[in-house]
């Protein structure tokens, strides 16, 4: 009982409620669709080209939560 009011008390509940909501989901399966597409589009990339996409693509989604709120 006490971890239970532990995590409600530093803000868990609102943090898990934010992970379950709808437009959470779209942006990181976005995000994750970029990824695959990247991969399977450049397979003989190199690792910090990976990395720069993976990063470029984060960047996106963080723009696309202006749009799906």
């Amino acid at each position: 009982v006490y971890i239970v009011w532990w995590l409600w008390s530093q803000g868990w509940d609102k943090h898990i409620l934010g992970v379950l909501r709808v437009d959470f989901w779209r942006r990181e399966c976005i995000w994750l669709l970029g990824v695959i597409a990247w991969n399977y589009l450049v397979p003989n990339a190199a690792p910090i080209e990976d990395i720069i996409v993976a990063v470029l693509l984060s960047f996106l989604s963080i723009g696309l939560k202006k749009v799906f709120k």
